[in-house]
């Protein structure tokens, strides 16, 4: 019993020690500020940004942080059956409705609050077939449902 306890305090230990050299203290931190009750799954550095994966209300979420430390954003992968229905009624209603969902999540900063939707023009005839396939967008939404910005890949 008190082998295994040593051991956890050791891993823990190290754990924190990798953190702490690769990682500066002010960042966890501000994160651990923002996210109070929230395990850190993954740090990396990036072009100046920091980026913290953890998971919050069993979905994958990354919270950005620039190089001095200030938050940037959180992005929050949803699955497109459980975004919010604004949002989904809208895709359908537009000339995008029939594209295939790649990619959806909830992007949040301290200037607003969008959804994105990554579609790729495959017209999809059943689970395992489709067809076209040369364009992709971002399609930025509001929370009432507009397309504010259509973004090219």
């Amino acid at each position: 019993m008190k082998l295994k306890y040593l051991l956890g305090v050791f891993l823990a230990f190290i754990a924190t020690a990798g953190f702490s050299q690769q990682t500066p203290i002010n960042i966890l931190a501000l994160f651990r500020a923002k996210y109070p009750d929230q395990a850190v799954k993954t740090i990396k550095f990036k072009h100046d940004v920091y980026t913290i994966s953890f998971i919050k209300d069993e979905k994958k979420c990354s919270a950005f942080f620039d190089a001095k430390g200030n938050w940037q954003k959180t992005e929050t992968e949803y699955r497109w059956k459980d975004m919010p229905t604004e949002i989904k009624v809208s895709f359908v209603r537009s000339e995008y409705g029939n594209w295939l969902v790649e990619d959806s999540k909830k992007v949040e900063s301290s200037y607003e609050v969008v959804y994105s939707v990554e579609v790729d023009n495959q017209y999809v005839l059943d689970r395992e077939h489709a067809i076209g396939g040369e364009k992709d967008y971002f399609l930025i939404f509001s929370p009432d449902g507009k397309i504010v910005r259509v973004i090219p890949l």
